[in-house]
C-alpha cells in the first residue's frame, strides 16, 4: 500500500453528493457482501468451520442477522480494508476479511460521531436513536421492526468481546491502471459458499453512490449546464456526441473507445432519437433519475480527459427555493463544476425570435434572466469560466439574416486546425458576431459577469430546423451548426 499511497491519482467528483476525492479513495459497498454472506452461508445447529481457498470460514451466528437488515454504510476504500478488516494486498489469491465486533462498533461511532458507550446508553425515545434510525434504516420491515433490529444489534455489540469474529469472507481486489499507468482498484471479488461473486461498481466513500466505470481513469472536468426550460441543453449535448462520433481516433479531438455506462445509456435513449430528428423528451424535475449525467471520454491533442456533463431541468432556474432544494438533494455535483455552459434562447434577446410552436413564457426576458442569475449566484460561490450558448441560431437567421449565425457548413475544429496551425481567427469572428446579437439585451453582459470568471459566446443550432413543428419533421434531417 505504501507504493500506492505515494502516487498522484486523478480527481473524481461524486455525481450524487458532489464531494471531491482521488481515485485511490474510491470505495466498495461491503455492506452488500456482508449481507449476502449472512443470508446465504449455511447455519447448522452446531457451529462448524469450512475451508475456502485455504481460509477458515466460520458459520454465522443467527444473532447477527441485524447486519443484513440494516444499512450500516460499510463503504470501504482499499486502505480501509487493509487497516480495518485485515486485507492483505496480494495479486495472486483471495485473502480473508474478518468483520469483528470492534469493527461494527467503530462503524456506528463513525456514522453517529459519538462513542459507542453513548449509543449504548440511549433508547428508542432519544433523539440520537431517531438519528440512528434515519441513518441505518433499509427496506426491511416496518419502522418498529427496524428499531427492534437496531436495539438487538446494539445489545449484541455491548455484550460480546470486541475481538469476536462475526463473519469472514474471502476477498480479492482486482486492480487496473489509469492512463498514466497508476494502479487503482476496479472490482472486488468475493466468495460465498465457494461460489464466486463480484462487486463491479465502485462507490463514493462519502455517500455510497455508484460511480461511472470511467471515473478516475483520466483527469476529470465537470461541466454544469444551465438554462431555462426547453432552451435545448440536452439536445445540444446529443448533437455534440453525434458530431464527435464522426471523428476518427487519429483526429485532434475524438471520443475514446473506453466503455462509459452513462454515455452508452445517453446514446441509446437520447442521441438515437436526436439522430432521427425527433424531439428529445423534456427533462422533468420529478424524474431525477432520468436526468442525464454523462461521462464523455475525449482525446484532445494527444491528451485524454473525462468530461462530465451535468444536465439540469430548466425549472430549477425559475428563481424559487425548490430549484435550490433540487440541486442540494439531487445534483450537488453542480456546485463542484469546473466550467459552466449557460444556454439562452433567442427570444430572451428579442421577442421577435420566439418560436411560434412553443407556448410563450409569461415572464419578461429581464425577469427570466434575473431568475437565472439569482440561482447561478447561489450555486457558484466562486466564479468559474463559462460559455454562453445561444440556441436555435437557424431561427435567428430566418427572422434577421444580417447576423449570419446559422453556419452548418462551417466546421469549427477543421478551421481551427487548418494547415496544422491553431488558427482562432474564424472562431473569434463568430464569437464577435454572436456578441453583437446578444448585446441587444443591454444588461445581459453585466449580469453574466457577476457569476462567471470570463466567458465566450457562441450561437448554435442542434437540429437546424424547427423540431417543435410536427408537420415538417418527416422531411428534415439534422443539420447542426457550430456544435
Amino acid at each position: 500500500m505504501s507504493a500506492i499511497e505515494q502516487i498522484k491519482y486523478n480527481k473524481i467528483t461524486c455525481t450524487a453528493c458532489g464531494r471531491d476525492f482521488h481515485a485511490d479513495l474510491t470505495a466498495f459497498d461491503l455492506g452488500k457482501v456482508f449481507n449476502e454472506v449472512i443470508r446465504k452461508t449455511d447455519m447448522p445447529a452446531q457451529p462448524e468451520q469450512k475451508v475456502v481457498f485455504g481460509v477458515e470460514l466460520y458459520q454465522i451466528d443467527p444473532a447477527w442477522t441485524s447486519l443484513a437488515r440494516l444499512d450500516l454504510k460499510f463503504y470501504y476504500t482499499v486502505r480501509d480494508l487493509c487497516q480495518e478488516l485485515g486485507y492483505k494486498m496480494d495479486t495472486t489469491a483471495p485473502t480473508e476479511l474478518c468483520l469483528t465486533v470492534k469493527a461494527v462498533k467503530r462503524q456506528l461511532e463513525f456514522l453517529m460521531e459519538i462513542p459507542f458507550s453513548a449509543i449504548q446508553r440511549a433508547n428508542r425515545h432519544d433523539v440520537m436513536y431517531n438519528r440512528l434510525y434515519e441513518t441505518v434504516r433499509s427496506t426491511y420491515g416496518s419502522p418498529n421492526e427496524i428499531m427492534a433490529e437496531i436495539e438487538k444489534l446494539i445489545r449484541n455489540l455491548a455484550t460480546c468481546r470486541e475481538d469476536m469474529v462475526i463473519l469472514t469472507v474471502p476477498v480479492f481486489i482486482v486492480l487496473d491502471k489509469d492512463i498514466d499507468g497508476n494502479e487503482m482498484a476496479s472490482r472486488l471479488q468475493y466468495y460465498v459458499n465457494n461460489e464466486k461473486r463480484e462487486l463491479s461498481s465502485r462507490v463514493c466513500p462519502y455517500c455510497g453512490a455508484p460511480m461511472d466505470w470511467l471515473a478516475g481513469y483520466r483527469n476529470e472536468i465537470v461541466i454544469g449546464l444551465a438554462g431555462l426550460p426547453r432552451v435545448g441543453k440536452t439536445a445540444f449535448i446529443a448533437s455534440l456526441v453525434h458530431q464527435l462520433r464522426k471523428s476518427g481516433k487519429d483526429d485532434f479531438i475524438s471520443i475514446k473507445d473506453n466503455e462509459s455506462e452513462s454515455l452508452a445509456k445517453f446514446e441509446k435513449e437520447i442521441v438515437a432519437e436526436y439522430e432521427k430528428g425527433n424531439t428529445i423528451y423534456k427533462t422533468e424535475v420529478e424524474n431525477a433519475d432520468k436526468i442525464p449525467i454523462v461521462y464523455l471520454p475525449l482525446k484532445i491533442g494527444g491528451k485524454e480527459y473525462n468530461f462530465v456533463f451535468v444536465d439540469m431541468p430548466g425549472e430549477i432556474y425559475n428563481g424559487d427555493s425548490k430549484g435550490l432544494d433540487f440541486i442540494s438533494n439531487k445534483r450537488a455535483i453542480l456546485k463542484s463544476a469546473d466550467v459552466g455552459w449557460c444556454f439562452i434562447e433567442p427570444s430572451m434577446i428579442d421577442r421577435r425570435y420566439r418560436n411560434a410552436n412553443i407556448e410563450p413564457k409569461e415572464e419578461s426576458a429581464d425577469r427570466q434572466l434575473s431568475d437565472l442569475i439569482h440561482i447561478l449566484n447561489i450555486v457558484y460561490t466562486e466564479k468559474i469560466p463559462a460559455s454562453i450558448i445561444v440556441t436555435q441560431s437557424d431561427l435567428i437567421d430566418k427572422n434577421d439574416p444580417q447576423y449570419g449565425l446559422y453556419r452548418p457548413e462551417v466546421n469549427v475544429m477543421d478551421d481551427y486546425l487548418r494547415d496544422n496551425t491553431l488558427d482562432l481567427t474564424k472562431t473569434n469572428e463568430f464569437v464577435g458576431d454572436t456578441k453583437k446579437f446578444v448585446d441587444q439585451m443591454t444588461n445581459f453582459r453585466l449580469s453574466i459577469e457577476e457569476v462567471f470568471d470570463g466567458f465566450s459566446m457562441f450561437a448554435a443550432a442542434s437540429y437546424g430546423f424547427d423540431v417543435s413543428n410536427q408537420v415538417i419533421l418527416s422531411n428534415n434531417k439534422i443539420y447542426p451548426s457550430i456544435v
